[in-house]
């Protein structure tokens, strides 16, 4: 029997909340940015309500577990480990570039077979948040925060690179291929999250609800006072 389980993305400012009930993918959207606190839970409750499925039916909680906003990811955890402790559903945490690749490479078609995929996420400065991922969906470079140079990724500059996100403008400039293709959009969404969920819970890839965390790439930053 297939799984129930709610999506909840909130790795970047606009947040996306999903549920895979069986094969049917209910989602909705909040398009204002940065609403994440205030609207997150009334959105879950209100597409809980219109799919008719109650929360003691969960099996599972996705969540896009990092990189990405801090707050918006705390926020995240915190309202699926509240889901999860209250109904007994498991926790599943999802790598919020590997949604990204798999959401681009939902939303094109025909892609060259010796493709490379690298997700951008706006880390500030010249620093995004990216990984590498062949068409098989092989990672070649983990995940990581990189300071972004000319060279960056010279070992795959004569393949058909796709670089995207709201990082990806901050590179183009650096790397003038003409097999090298920049595409603005997160490609963060409820389908492509529901894809790798599924593969998850297959596969028995739960968190600990009580100790887990949010992967941030990189340590939170607060400056000294003055």
């Amino acid at each position: 029997m297939a799984a129930n389980i709610l999506l909840i993305d909130t790795a970047s400012s606009v947040c996306h909340v999903g549920l895979l009930q069986g094969e049917r993918l209910w989602q909705r959207s909040l398009h204002e940015a940065f609403k994440h606190a205030e609207q997150l839970t009334s959105t879950i409750d209100g597409l809980m309500q219109e799919s008719g499925l109650a929360y003691a039916q969960l099996d599972a909680v996705a969540v896009t577990g990092g990189p990405g906003s801090y707050t918006g990811l705390r926020i995240g955890a915190a309202t699926a480990k509240g889901i999860c402790f209250g109904t007994g559903a498991k926790l599943l945490a999802l790598n919020t570039l590997e949604v990204m690749c798999e959401g681009f490479k939902q939303a094109h078609a025909n892609l060259p077979a010796d493709a490379v995929f690298i997700p951008m996420l706006d880390a500030r400065r010249m620093e995004v948040f990216t990984m590498v991922q062949d068409s098989s969906g092989q990672t070649l470079l983990q995940g990581q925060a990189l300071v972004l140079e000319a060279n960056s990724y010279e070992a795959w500059q004569d393949q058909p690179c796709y670089f995207f996100g709201d990082g990806a403008g901050k590179f183009k400039n650096l790397f003038e291929k003409p097999i090298a293709n920049f595409y603005d959009a997160l490609y963060l969404n409820p389908e492509a999250m529901a894809t790798l969920a599924k593969r998850a819970f297959a596969l028995g890839n739960f968190e600990s609800v009580a100790y887990y965390r949010p992967d941030y790439h990189k340590d939170f930053y607060t400056p000294a006072a003055k």
